[in-house]
């Protein structure tokens, strides 16, 4: 199971998640803050139906009404709670709500998931190939040493989160199926986050300060070839 198989079924039923899900979340860092956050969410919406004073007889209305009625209003009034909880869960997600600035979509993601910059894992240059190849581009120099890669729901579909230690400084590189038109920047005072077009996609690169991006931008566009032409 990848992360956005886990956030589809997280999104869908979250408290009755299947052992393959449950597997998965254990251990990824990533899936266990989306999945406390969908918790959090369901405590929000739910604290002003808990203080909604109940009415003196409504149990025995209910009970009543259910006994005339398959199609009964407590059932009605599940399905539409539940609705509202779904709708509210997805549209709290950046990716969801991104308005073609794909830059500011990469700074929420990133920040959404600060687990990552404390990943230390071993990404095979296999794995690291076919991340790039998913936007129609090929890694073909340095571009720093890989130590989280992991794969996220992104605008167009499932997408690559990546995190850099560089002689300029860590930083995050996302790899999203969502075609960027132009390059464009976002800023919201401790980060910054370029977005360009790729071949297949869009590559976001996301930094702690303004002028180290912009070096970053360069080591990558000099080692990368994002349009994969020959």
């Amino acid at each position: 199971m990848n992360c956005l198989e886990f956030c589809r079924q997280q999104q869908a039923d979250p408290y009755h998640l299947s052992q393959v899900a449950r597997q998965h979340v254990a251990d990824c860092d990533a899936c266990q803050a989306f999945a406390a956050r969908t918790h959090k969410l369901d405590e929000i919406l739910m604290q002003p139906i808990n203080r909604v004073p109940v009415p003196a007889g409504l149990n025995e209305r209910i009970l009543l009404r259910h006994q005339l009625s398959r199609n009964s209003y407590w059932l009605r009034g599940a399905f539409a709670a539940g609705v509202l909880i779904c709708l509210a869960t997805v549209l709290s997600l950046p990716w969801l709500r991104y308005d073609g600035n794909l830059a500011r979509v990469a700074l929420a993601h990133v920040k959404e998931e600060p687990d990552t910059f404390r990943a230390q894992q071993t990404v095979s240059d296999t794995l690291l190939v076919a991340a790039f190849a998913s936007v129609g581009a090929q890694l073909h120099g340095n571009i720093g040493h890989v130590t989280y890669l992991g794969t996220c729901p992104l605008p167009g579909g499932e997408g690559k989160h990546l995190v850099v230690s560089s002689p300029l400084g860590r930083y995050s590189l996302i790899l999203m199926p969502a075609q960027a038109k132009v390059r464009k920047m976002s800023e919201d005072g401790a980060h910054a986050a370029i977005a360009k077009p790729a071949a297949h996609g869009t590559y976001a690169i996301v930094a702690s300060a303004t002028p180290d991006i912009i070096k970053i931008e360069k080591l990558l566009d000099q080692n990368v070839n994002w349009t994969n032409n020959q």
